[in-house]
């Protein structure tokens, strides 16, 4: 894999003489990856305590041979061997890849005492690099450097990371350096989608993979390891439809109001089972489907209690031989609660108000004590003492695009009235409503109660 045996002899370069140097020069040359052998055979005249020889490789300082150990004209010439390592063989190579080996001698050394028989031969090997094998240019063979551990090599090809990556054989989306196959293989939870890439790099694409909520995580995996967290099913997280307005959340809880809907009669059989099932201190919508349903009384819930069709087809209404206000909300309910697109009918008396003989209020609805909202409401033919349609006391609430019509008060407010409140009636409507002492229409007492845009017809 990139690896060349380099055996490489040089010509008898003639007898080692003081005169001129034996130079044999290497060109083409590979790094290497091994240690490198020099081997340098010399038969001359090298006998004397003077005579000696220098091998100068690509003008480095030389390494003397032979020194008072040389012989003359040896029958077998002399060797000696020159081991170098890596690294001092390819900084001596330099980028050009030729090697000048010269032997010098001093002028001691007479380049003719053997005659015919002079020798100078140099011998090189050493497992070289070629370039196939050296992807990063490091000057290391990829399958050694991948061995020791010197370059990581993740998925086992005996080739460096960088290098896969480099070459587009390995993935890098998050450009950290680690092929992305690998990143995967080495902590499962970064691809929680399966698909081999770190999930950062999919949200960093775009595309289908949505982060919506910020987390780091897909959407697609928080919502798969927690169902919970898209209660309307519909493939997104909570929190972001509520961010990006598509769901409303009017209580502000972190779940969209249309996961709070308890639907009458599809799921309660009437408004009061869907009320009575809203849990202390949260919000629910009650939804209900077109019918006549009887009377409620909100409890200090938080209930929305919402018509889906209207009041023409909705009604909640008295039965026989009921005493008690139609639609009751007299247990500090908060601004949250609403009753919104009913016809509220039929109440004959109203509530009693305690330590108070013959004081009936409210024969359609009573707010005590209450911060709601009635909405888009029709109080058709009620009946009480005081505040024959609505009997409102000390409440903070609003009355918005709501009718009174024939609504008969035996006192006061045949339409509504409104004690001690601050209460704004905004665009409503009193018709045809009549009362024996005061306010056919509507009657205030004391408190803070205005009407804006208000409507008064036949009373």
């Amino acid at each position: 894999q990139g690896a060349r045996m380099v055996r490489l002899q040089s010509p008898n370069l003639g007898a080692p003489s003081g005169n001129a140097a034996r130079v044999w020069n290497v060109p083409g040359l590979v790094p290497a990856e091994s240690a490198v052998r020099l081997t340098v055979d010399l038969r001359g005249d090298l006998d004397g305590l003077t005579e000696w020889a220098d091998v100068v490789l690509n003008g480095a300082p030389g390494r003397r041979i032979f020194e008072a150990t040389g012989n003359d004209c040896p029958a077998v010439p002399d060797r000696a061997v020159i081991d170098l390592s890596r690294s001092e063989f390819n900084a001596l190579l330099g980028a050009d890849g030729v090697l000048s080996v010269r032997i010098e001698c001093p002028a001691s050394v007479d380049g003719s005492e053997c005659k015919a028989n002079g020798l100078t031969e140099i011998a090189l090997v050493y497992v070289g690099i070629e370039a196939s094998g050296d992807c990063n240019g490091n000057g290391r063979l990829d399958v050694c450097e991948t061995a020791d551990g010197t370059s990581p090599d993740c998925n086992s090809n005996e080739k460096p990371d960088s290098c896969d990556i480099a070459d587009g054989t390995s993935p890098d989306c998050n450009g950290n350096g680690v092929p992305d196959s690998c990143e995967v293989i080495a902590d499962a939870s970064i691809d929680c989608n399966g698909n081999g890439i770190p999930d950062s790099c999919d949200l960093a694409a775009g595309g289908a993979a949505v982060d919506c909520d910020v987390s780091g995580r897909l959407d697609s995996c928080e919502l798969l390891e927690n169902p919970a967290l898209d209660c309307n099913g519909n493939g997104r997280i909570d929190s972001c439809d509520i961010s990006s307005g598509s769901s409303a959340d009017i209580d502000a809880n972190g779940r969209p109001d249309d996961c709070q809907v308890l639907d009458v009669p599809a799921g309660f059989p009437s408004i009061q089972d869907a009320i009575d099932a809203i849990p202390a201190g949260e919000m629910r919508i009650v939804r209900v489907q077109p019918g006549t349903y009887g009377p409620i009384d909100f409890k200090g819930k938080a209930a929305r209690v919402i018509s889906q069709d209207g009041p023409a087809s909705t009604l909640i209404c008295a039965g026989a031989g009921h005493f008690r206000s139609v639609v009751t909300a007299a247990s500090g309910e908060p601004e949250l609660a609403l009753l919104e697109g009913f016809t509220v009918c039929g109440g004959r008396t109203g509530t009693q108000v305690p330590m108070m003989a013959g004081a009936w209020v409210g024969g359609g609805m009573l707010m005590s004590g209450t911060s709601m909202t009635v909405r888009g409401c029709v109080f058709d033919n009620n009946e009480s003492v005081l505040g024959a349609g609505m009997y409102v006391t000390g409440s903070a609430g609003r009355v918005q695009s709501t009718t009174f019509r024939q609504c008969r008060a035996a006192a006061y407010g045949g339409g509504a009235y409104l004690a001690e409140s601050s209460t704004v009636l905004s665009d409503c409507a009193f018709v045809e409503c009549s009362a024996q002492a005061a306010g056919g229409g509507a009657h205030v007492f004391k408190g803070g109660a205005s009407l804006e845009g208000c409507v008064f017809g036949n009373n």
